[in-house]
């Protein structure tokens, strides 16, 4: 299994936030002082998240959704006995009476219920360090919890083994007050590799620690934008997104950028006009831009090479075809 190397500050700083938000929630819930810290931050395969899916874990689904038309889940793992201590907590019963009950799906009564609450709850302190923190808003809702063995098929066909796509995984470790003393336990959260790209708009990792280069990819559309993540994401390529000439000056004069993706259909605004504006800029008058759309036409590739274009790319084209683009306008990177 290759190492993934996590290269965004932004990520690991929302990470200590989500956290934090956390703690504070269950310090109030269970009305003691509970304290998280992060252990560990990397990346998984969906292979390595399987190897959760076992009896005494407790899978809560939350959905997160950043815009009309992208939305994915994400996961808190907990261990079962961790969960039944914490709503014995809230709850003030005694842990004799906790060890009887068997925290399952179908369970009903006053311990779901309060389970339920907690879930919930942390849900809603999770979206508030996400809007506190980051320009992108986004909505979170609990959906629902899954709990081996009853749930593996679920389960299984979510984290499938065949599945070779990248899960973000985040470790803290917390303390519980026992009766014998402070209980030692572990948090796991995992996120969608595309779903944490998409929310901060750039690459999170890189393979061999090092990036080749950053690539801004000037596209409306974020499906557009995850297939070309895809593409050069294995190639070690850092990926910045813009969807307009606005954020795309702006992430040119903030960022190191080595070259512009630049599509020439942008819904209301032009790539043309936004590669002219480019050229026109003393402070990346030079940048290589290649642009892209469905039609490659004679007429399409003319007017991008006339505003200043590099090159061009008809669609739908495939990664060695990006990558042998980009090698042509970038010297050796890195």
């Amino acid at each position: 299994m290759e190492l993934y190397h996590i290269k965004s500050q932004k990520v690991v700083n929302l990470i200590s936030k989500l956290i934090d938000n956390i703690e504070l929630n269950w310090s109030k819930m269970l009305n003691n002082s509970t304290k998280l810290r992060v252990s560990d931050m990397q990346n998984k395969s969906y292979k390595e998240v399987a190897g959760n899916i076992k009896e005494g874990n407790v899978f809560i689904e939350i959905e997160m959704e950043l815009d009309s038309d992208s939305a994915d889940n994400f996961y808190i793992i907990l261990s079962k006995s961790d969960c039944l201590n914490m709503i014995g907590l809230i709850l003030k019963k005694e842990p004799e009476a906790i060890d009887k009950i068997d925290l399952q799906p179908d369970t009903e009564g006053e311990i779901m219920d309060e389970f339920i609450k907690f879930c919930k709850s942390t849900t809603e302190s999770l979206q508030t360090a996400f809007n506190d923190n980051m320009q992108t808003k986004s909505k979170l809702s609990f959906k629902r919890c899954l709990m081996p063995p009853n749930d593996d098929a679920e389960l299984r066909n979510i984290f499938s083994e065949t599945n070779n796509d990248i899960m973000f995984h985040a470790d803290s470790e917390f303390t519980l007050p026992g009766p014998a003393g402070d209980i030692n336990s572990n948090l796991s959260i995992f996120f969608p590799l595309e779903l944490t790209e998409d929310f901060f708009g750039e690459t999170i990792y890189f393979i061999n620690n090092e990036s080749k280069g950053t690539i801004l990819v000037v596209d409306d559309s974020k499906p557009d934008i995850s297939i070309i993540r895809k593409y050069l994401r294995d190639n070690d390529f850092r990926i910045l997104g813009a969807k307009n000439e606005k954020t795309t000056l702006e992430k040119l004069f903030s960022e190191k950028i080595d070259l512009v993706l630049l599509d020439l259909f942008l819904g209301q605004e032009n790539g043309l006009s936004i590669c002219r504006r480019i050229r026109r800029n003393i402070m990346c008058s030079n940048m290589p831009v290649i642009m892209y759309s469905c039609g490659s036409t004679k007429e399409n590739i003319f007017k991008s090479l006339r505003v200043g274009a590099q090159d061009f790319l008809a669609k739908p084209f495939e990664q060695k075809q990006l990558i042998n683009k980009i090698k042509k306008y970038v010297a050796e990177l890195k």
